[in-house]
């Protein structure tokens, strides 16, 4: 299984993706009262998981990501943390997402609706653009600043995140890719 999203609320899956052909791919349109979802990212540590978040700070889960629109649950966590912008799931059982003022929302059961997340201000000068947490103990964020922060313990608050001094991600000079 292979999903994608876009900014128009797009939620793009296949079961085939080497296909090539257009035809094994398809297409649900996410939307809620007002508007539709201008999705940022998405993680599926399983096939029956998909996490998607949202410039405006909701969050879409779905436990059957390929059944259409109707299969996916959106909820609003935390304003706060708005925007979202890079969801990371390193199994079925924890979440992060990367927000505004340097908040990292996560979850144990993220298909549980907008009780589920924990906020936690990480960077509180900075926004967080970008997570990648290849185990359930380890994640590696990056803010808009190019710093790094990495937590051991993601889902157990803002205590056991860790700004590391010394490491800077410098932006291209042409300005992020």
């Amino acid at each position: 299984l292979c999903v994608a999203v876009d900014e128009v609320g797009d939620v793009v899956t296949s079961h085939d993706p080497a296909d090539g052909a257009a035809s094994s791919w398809s297409r649900s349109f996410l939307s809620v009262s007002g508007g539709v979802l201008d999705l940022t990212s998405v993680s599926c540590p399983t096939e029956s998981l998909c996490v998607a978040s949202d410039r405006s700070g909701r969050v879409a889960v779905s436990t059957n990501p390929a059944a259409g629109a109707s299969a996916w649950m959106v909820s609003q966590p935390d304003a706060a943390a708005t925007p979202l912008t890079q969801v990371s799931c390193p199994s079925a059982s924890l979440c992060v997402i990367t927000g505004g003022s340097g908040t990292v929302l996560s979850s144990t059961h993220p298909q549980d609706g907008a009780s589920a997340w924990n906020a936690a201000t990480v960077d509180g000068t900075h926004q967080l653009e970008g997570i990648s947490c290849p185990s359930p103990s380890l994640c590696v964020a990056g803010d808009d600043a190019g710093d790094v922060l990495t937590s051991a313990g993601p889902s157990a608050g803002a205590g056991t995140w860790t700004a590391h001094a010394g490491v800077h991600v410098p932006a291209p000079a042409d300005g992020p890719a």
